[in-house]
């Protein structure tokens, strides 16, 4: 098994994100997923594969939050776009701390950004972003973000997560 000891990056490192969305980040959500042993690889770290599944499983509880249903057959947000920064790589045992963002509205799309981190630790190991389109289910192409629905989600809207991971 890898070594658990975590390489130090610099500032710049820290804030190298290439993610294609920019812009404001207004705080929506935190959520803490236990790692599993099974969650890692054969170099004895986290897969990525499972990065995602964490963004997603963030995705879900917002869902949840801002009084969203998944369900196929009514208009609601699909991804359209999904990336991940590896920075520091997540291993077991541990449990992750992922901070859910949103930006601003676009006409119907929003961009949701993830920072992920160990429990624990202030250093961000990884960010994720997934760029949302609200879409029709009659036809399954894009439509305005209804204004109850930016208004369910402003409602969620926080300040900050504060000081502590």
């Amino acid at each position: 098994m890898a070594s658990t000891e975590v390489p130090s990056r610099s500032a710049a490192q820290e804030t190298a994100h290439t993610s294609p969305v920019t812009g404001v980040r207004i705080a929506q959500l935190e959520l803490s997923i236990p790692l599993r042993w099974g969650d890692m690889d054969m170099m004895g770290h986290v897969s990525n594969t499972y990065y995602f599944r964490y963004m997603d499983e963030a995705r879900v509880a917002w869902f949840e939050r801002i009084g969203s249903r998944i369900d196929p057959t009514i208009d609601t947000f699909v991804v359209v776009h999904a990336a991940c920064d590896f920075l520091i790589p997540l291993v077991y045992p541990g449990t992750v701390r992922i901070r859910m963002y949103r930006s601003e509205f676009g006409r119907s799309s929003l961009a949701t950004h993830y920072d992920m981190a160990m429990a624990g630790d202030a250093r961000v190991w990884a960010r994720g972003v997934a760029k949302l389109v609200w879409m029709s289910a009659a036809n399954g192409r894009s439509r305005p973000i209804p204004e109850e629905v930016k208004t369910r989600i402003c409602a969620v809207d926080r300040a900050d997560f504060g000081s502590t991971p």
